[in-house]
This record gives structure tokens, C-alpha cells and sequence, in this order.
């Protein structure tokens, strides 16, 4: 295992589970992880988060092409189950058009019902709703495809990750962990000042997308809210053709021309 630096240790709290980098950020997303846990054993009887991924060293990389490099696992609020656990089913979830996967868990204690299970086929039984579980304490899905992923049809890629529910952004949570603190939480930076970029999601994110597809540099469909390949793409479209540094990376710069342009298109229609 690798070992985490000092100046991490002191902002994190251990909790005791098995797995390749047992931390997650102190306060909160340690907390509701634990009472996540705690509660998912009273409902199955099975401990089925003793064995989870947590959180990644900064600079983490990955051979798939779908694992952002500014994933929330680098933030210490982030978890995937294990895929090798025969517990769990999951099931087709499509919200407002957005491809989500639904969890549920083999338990005598759960809800008896039919389930029609992508990866089982239709099966009986009694099963916990895991998915709402993890919303009540704050821990959500993500898509699992459109913003987040390359795929253009839906898969199972990312149904076994679940983030906590926090106005926190990437550039934000590394900080506090690498960087600077008050108190428990990471330097707030004016919204002006604030950058986005990969698997960042929100209002924010969302309201961007709007921008650039009134100025035609993303498909309107692709309005989500999820900073992924396709926002990527059209940020760096929008600076190129801007003359600014092509990151794909909505820095403070490039979200305050695009703020100036959009309020320019609206006065002239």
C-alpha cells in the first residue's frame, strides 16, 4: 500500500476498511462513509462496504480512458464497491434522459420483489434499495454515460461509484488536502475565481453548457450538468477559436469571456 504524505495524513481520518488506500476526507465524507456502512450491515445482515476504493493520490493516472484525472476519489469523498461480490444487482435507471444504474442488494431482510437485472437477467427475491440507501446520507450516483463517459450508447461503466453531495469543487477539496485549511473545510474561493474541469458537476457546470451551446460549440443534448469528454471538447473548441491557451480547462479567464460574450448575445437579441 502506498503510503499517503505527512501533510495529507493530518487532513484525513483513517476508517477501518480493506482497501488499496483506506482514507477518506476528515469531517463529512469520512462520517457519512461510516454511517453509510453501519447502516448497509442493519438492512443486509453483510458487511458489503468492508471492501471499497477510496481515495487516490494526486497525480493518480489510469490506463482507462474513461477515469478522469480529476476524479473525486483524488478529493477523499469519493468510494466504488467491489465488482467481485455476488451481493449486488443492478438495474437500468434513466432520469430525465440520462443513463443512470440502479443498485440493489440480496438481503432476507430487504423488500420482496422482480427485479430485471442487466447483469442476471430477471431475478426474485428480497433485496435492499442500496442506491437511496447511499442518498440518505448524502452519497450519490453519477451518469453513466453522455457527459462522463466516450460511450455513445449506455454501459455498466459507472455504476458502482457513488460521490458524496457537497458545493465543494476538485480544485477546492485538493487544497484543502494538499494545501492550505480553516477549520474543516477547504478556502472558498470567489466564483469568479474558481476553475472546472473533468468530472466536476453542479449548477455551475450545467449553466456553462447552456453558454456554449447558444454559441454553438456543444450539442444540446449534452446538457447535463457533468463536466465530461464532450464539455471538453467544446471548451476547447471555444478557445481556439477565442485565441485562448486550448486546456479544456473552464479557468477564471476563459468563464469570464464567455460570461462577457453571452450578455453580448443577449443584449442584441
Amino acid at each position: 500500500m502506498r503510503r499517503l504524505p505527512v501533510s495529507v495524513l493530518e487532513r484525513v481520518q483513517q476508517i477501518k476498511v480493506v482497501a488499496p488506500i483506506p482514507y477518506l476526507r476528515a469531517g463529512r465524507p469520512a462520517q457519512q462513509f461510516n454511517l453509510l456502512r453501519l447502516a448497509t450491515y442493519d438492512r443486509t445482515g453483510f458487511d458489503f462496504l468492508g471492501r471499497v476504493d477510496l481515495l487516490r493520490l494526486r497525480g493518480y493516472h489510469s490506463k482507462k480512458p474513461s477515469v478522469s484525472t480529476r476524479s473525486r476519489h483524488i478529493c477523499g469523498d469519493a468510494f466504488d464497491f467491489e465488482l467481485d461480490s455476488d451481493r449486488y444487482l443492478v438495474v437500468s435507471d434513466v432520469v430525465n434522459d440520462i443513463q443512470y444504474w440502479r443498485v440493489y442488494l440480496k438481503s432476507e431482510r430487504g423488500v420482496l420483489r422482480k427485479l430485471k437485472c442487466e447483469l442476471r437477467g430477471e431475478v426474485e427475491g428480497r433485496f435492499v434499495d442500496f442506491t437511496t440507501l447511499a442518498e440518505s446520507f448524502e452519497y450519490r450516483r453519477i451518469p453513466a454515460w453522455r457527459g462522463w463517459s466516450n460511450a455513445k450508447i449506455p454501459d455498466l461503466r459507472e455504476f458502482n461509484h457513488f460521490e458524496l453531495v457537497d458545493n465543494i469543487t476538485w480544485s477546492e477539496a485538493v487544497q484543502f488536502l494538499y494545501g492550505r485549511r480553516s477549520g474543516t473545510r477547504p478556502m472558498r474561493q470567489a466564483f469568479n475565481d474558481r476553475t472546472f474541469g473533468l468530472n466536476d458537476r453542479g449548477i455551475e457546470i450545467r449553466n456553462m453548457q447552456k453558454q456554449l451551446v447558444s454559441l454553438g460549440c456543444l450539442a444540446v443534448n449534452e446538457v447535463d450538468g457533468v463536466f465530461g469528454f464532450e464539455m471538453l471538447g467544446a471548451v476547447k473548441r471555444y478557445q481556439r477559436t477565442r485565441q485562448l491557451e486550448v486546456t479544456g480547462i473552464a479557468d477564471p479567464e476563459t468563464r469570464r469571456l464567455l460570461s462577457l460574450e453571452m450578455l453580448a448575445f443577449a443584449a442584441v437579441k
